[in-house]
């Protein structure tokens, strides 16, 4: 079964808010401008079509980021097209 698509603009605006509601993620980097969406080769098996880029090192990172970004991957697929 195929996953609804969006586009890398849609797929970052989607992250930016979903960090932003995050508790003490308001007003953060990663919550305002530093995601980008891009795609990768997809497994076909379901697996994710894209991730992100940030700016911000992976050791900064918390746990709800990346169950945040896993959630996503899991719900949308990337529209290469848009």
């Amino acid at each position: 079964m195929s996953k609804p698509t969006r586009t890398a603009s849609e797929l970052s605006k989607l992250l930016q808010a979903r960090f932003a509601a995050l508790p003490g993620m308001g007003g953060t980097a990663l919550a305002t401008q530093l995601v980008r969406v891009v795609g990768i080769e997809g497994d076909g098996e379901g697996g994710p079509t894209w991730m992100m880029r940030s700016t911000v090192p992976p050791s900064a990172w918390r746990p709800d980021v990346a169950r945040v970004l896993k959630q996503l991957q899991l719900q949308y697929d990337l529209d290469c097209d848009g």
